[in-house]
């Protein structure tokens, strides 16, 4: 569980999870870390012996939080979740029940009247989801849920592409579903936040969103070219054939323009079959 200034939901957020680690039937652990807080969240996690705390001497974002807690956690199975007390930590035997053979990552998928995003925020959202989910080529239910269980063969397997900041979860649900992994998806009531958000209206606007559309193109086209570079590549040739049926008609004649359509179009789709064909060729 990685936590940044979040000392007001620290303690429901801990008291729930050692709670729920007495109704597990598997031996675990609970392992947090501190993202450079500067509030007394080091006090509360000190008054906890039972958990496992491992501190960034500074804030280095929540994927490097993350990655740090994956590293130093020993079991094969790995559970994540936010400290802020959004998720129901009760849930995570139902996650784990989900993850049988073949399924390498669980996500809870927020539900509830406070799942609804706020209204500055759900242009984005739909956006950014759509996009994904186009890429992809189906319906994703919860794209960057911050509670999921994963087994750790599949977060070693691309530990190298998930990021610093807070598209971790992003990354990991584009690069289960773009290698048509076993994902399964858990509802999950999603309750009010403990505390104030570190995120912005400005910086989700200005910085998140835009690297949020900028990751998911780069981990479709790492994966699944041919399916992003398609979408420019029928574009150009449509409007090229659409160009030159004009020019022959009302000029008897095929414009320079047709010309130079068509072949951006053909060289795009062919970049797309060579980034295909090298994807496919990588296993």
């Amino acid at each position: 569980m990685p936590t940044y200034n979040e000392a007001q939901g620290l303690e429901k957020s801990l008291a729930g999870l050692l709670r729920m680690r007495e109704r597990l039937s598997m031996p675990s652990e609970i392992l947090v870390v501190d993202d450079g807080s500067t509030d007394n969240t080091p006090e509360i996690l000190r008054r906890h012996s039972a958990v496992m705390v491992v501190r960034h001497p500074e804030n280095r974002g929540y994927g490097a939080a993350l990655k740090t807690g994956i590293r130093a956690a020993r079991g094969d199975l790995l559970g994540i979740i936010d400290s802020d007390g959004t998720y129901p930590v009760d849930d995570f035997p139902r996650l784990l029940e989900t993850l049988t053979d073949g399924v390498e990552m669980v996500v809870g998928v927020r539900v509830g009247n406070v799942a609804a995003f706020p209204l500055l925020r759900r242009p984005g959202k739909v956006i950014v989801s759509a996009l994904a989910a186009f890429l992809v080529g189906r319906r994703i239910p919860d794209l960057n849920s911050g509670m999921r269980v994963m087994r750790r063969e599949f977060v070693e397997r691309f530990f190298h592409l998930f990021p610093d900041g807070f598209s971790f979860t992003t990354t990991a649900t584009l690069a289960a579903l773009t290698n048509k992994l076993g994902v399964r998806w858990v509802p999950v009531v999603y309750a009010p936040r403990v505390g104030k958000s570190t995120i912005t209206l400005r910086r989700g606007l200005f910085q998140e969103f835009p690297n949020f559309l900028t990751l998911i193109v780069r981990i479709v086209t790492y994966f699944r070219p041919l399916r992003f570079f398609a979408v420019p590549s029928l574009l150009f040739l449509g409007l090229g054939i659409a160009n030159m049926a004009r020019t022959l008609t009302l000029e008897r004649n095929i414009s320079d323009a047709s010309i130079v359509l068509v072949v951006v179009g053909i060289q795009i789709g062919l970049m797309g079959l060579i980034a295909d064909l090298i994807v496919r060729s990588r296993g």
